[in-house]
């Protein structure tokens, strides 16, 4: 699906809309977090408008260049690379949200595997991709972290290094630095909850059948993958995270 021809949900607009520093996107399985995080990145690249579900567009800071960090190169590529470019740069047969004739050239890590590791358009925008931490030695104007990413206990320093830090994420309690970020998110950022009951792409028939198999993994289970919420309270060492700010 291209960006022009996308169009929110409502659940979806608040985040669309915001424009904070630390945005946590956290929800479960099919609750399309990861493909708004996705859209925000591609809108910023490329100039274009975002359309929320009343059909006003939101249009967001021009980035120049954007890194994707996932927990491995397999997971950055089907979860990221393709949403953003799909077809465009070999990935899949589905067309990304931005279109091919706005990429200037590709490099790989894994071109065989489907793995990029740059992709620069002809507006001059970069979108590096990488596992976890970026040690690039530059800032970026967004850094989008999808699922448990690998930082070695650097996230903070991770945060510092973009204008704009986006992790969509499912509700893992046992990922401390997820804890962390959320807490300092509600200090100076935003973070917004999806539930895949929301998502009415999903038919109801599917719908059933996905709880239905969540369901019988337990209640707690069930509540992390379908309502986006930490699946138990926190052990006593999680609620005592240090919430140290990271560098401006």
């Amino acid at each position: 699906m291209l960006l022009s021809e996308f169009q929110a949900l409502p659940f979806q607009d608040a985040a669309l809309n915001c424009g904070q520093k630390i945005q946590i996107i956290r929800g479960g399985n099919r609750s399309s977090k990861s493909l708004v995080a996705a859209v925000k990145v591609a809108a910023a690249l490329t100039g274009e408008t975002v359309k929320l579900s009343n059909g006003a567009g939101v249009a967001y800071t021009p980035a120049k260049r954007v890194y994707c960090a996932g927990k491995d190169f397999e997971h950055v590529s089907e979860k990221m690379a393709a949403p953003l470019f799909g077809s465009a740069i070999g990935i899949g047969e589905a067309p990304g949200l931005i279109a091919a004739d706005k990429i200037e050239m590709v490099s790989w890590f894994n071109k065989t595997l489907g793995w990029p590791a740059m992709v620069r358009l002809k507006s001059g925008a970069e979108v590096v991709f990488g596992q976890g931490f970026s040690n690039h030695g530059f800032r970026f104007a967004i850094i989008w972290a999808d699922e448990k990413v690998l930082s070695d206990g650097r996230l903070l320093s991770m945060v510092a290094q973009a204008d704009v830090f986006i992790w969509s994420t499912w509700p893992d309690s046992t990922n401390d630095e997820l804890r962390r970020l959320c807490k300092l998110a509600a200090e100076t950022g935003a973070e917004f909850v999806f539930r895949m009951q929301d998502n009415t792409t999903i038919s109801e028939e599917k719908r059933a059948s996905i709880l239905e198999t969540w369901g019988a993994l337990g209640s707690q289970h069930l509540q992390a993958r379908n309502l986006g919420e930490f699946p138990a309270d926190p052990p006593a060492e999680e609620k005592a995270l240090d919430t140290e700010k990271p560098a401006p």
